[in-house]
């Protein structure tokens, strides 16, 4: 399991590909290995959960237009769909997302027709220092049928953290250098919790920690994992002086995501219970531009 060693130790930078032709400048994406299907029978309520669908981005610069390919994705039927969104307008939003709505397309690849309505995707391509963390956030129906969206893994979060002691004091931190992270794998119905330069007392050490093996839940508008007890890990060696309690993480798809757990810290310098809130977002408060 690529714990966090994916998340933060090689936090992604997509390959971007130039290729001049004659009437235009298109730079290509891949999002595969970082996006997980979940997929809703709108008349039954079954939905599937998968890895390996193929998401691809053509980014044609001079028309100012995106072409989105989707193949390989598996529908709660059993069957696969291959789509391709061609030439699309885009505009960019106010945090400086690259946006596209699409209201109805029929899509055609290999003879097979199927229509697309209500499609939004929107792609941050977040910095931090020289460090890019991108991600996109894509749904949409499927001949009016199946609902289909994207779930980016792994996926950053920045925003404000509050952190009350055993006494009452608190702290609150909004460094954009402290972040939080979430990775689903969905073959073991867990998923792994990062924080990063994470500190939930004045005199404590940034620390980057992370939380393996929480179970999760998905449902149409979001997300949600609890466990009762986690021992993090600092780099690869379990923490128990650092021991988290009453973990839980929920979230909307493409929206604000809410993290509370209890700390209890027994180090030599640091003893004593805190209770950790974070309240976070797709974007930095006060970090409008993403560079694209």
């Amino acid at each position: 399991m690529k714990l966090f060693k994916l998340l933060f130790a090689s936090i992604v930078v997509m390959g971007l590909t130039s290729c001049l032709g004659n009437s235009s400048n298109t730079i290509t994406q891949e999002f595969t290995p970082y996006c997980i299907s979940y997929v809703t029978d709108t008349n039954t309520g079954v939905s599937t959960v998968n890895s390996g669908t193929i998401y691809k981005l053509y980014n044609d610069v001079d028309n100012g237009t995106l072409t989105l390919e989707i193949g390989n994705l598996k529908l709660p039927n059993g069957t696969y769909v291959s789509l391709n969104i061609a030439d699309q307008r885009y505009s960019f939003n106010e945090s400086g997302a690259m946006v596209v709505r699409v209201p109805s397309y029929t899509s055609v690849v290999a003879g097979m027709s199927h229509t697309i309505t209500n499609l939004t995707f929107e792609y941050y391509n977040r910095y931090m220092g020289q460090q890019s963390f991108p991600m996109i956030v894509l749904n949409y129906l499927i001949d009016g049928m199946y609902s289909a969206r994207v779930i980016y893994s792994p996926a950053y979060y920045w925003g404000t953290t509050t952190v009350t002691d055993q006494d009452g004091k608190v702290y609150t931190n909004t460094a954009q250098t402290s972040f939080y992270g979430v990775q689903f794998f969905p073959d073991k119905n867990t998923a792994a919790f990062g924080a990063f330069s994470a500190k939930f007392a004045e005199n404590m050490p940034a620390l980057n920690m992370t939380f393996k093996d929480i179970p999760y839940t998905f449902s149409p508008s979001g997300y949600s994992l609890t466990k009762d007890e986690l021992i993090p890990n600092i780099g690869d060696t379990p923490y128990p002086a650092y021991k988290i309690t009453n973990f839980s993480m929920s979230g909307t798809w493409g929206g604000n995501q809410y993290v509370s757990f209890v700390c209890t810290i027994d180090t030599e310098k640091i003893k004593g219970e805190f209770h950790v809130s974070a309240s976070l977002a797709i974007m930095p408060a006060n970090k409008p531009n993403t560079g694209n």
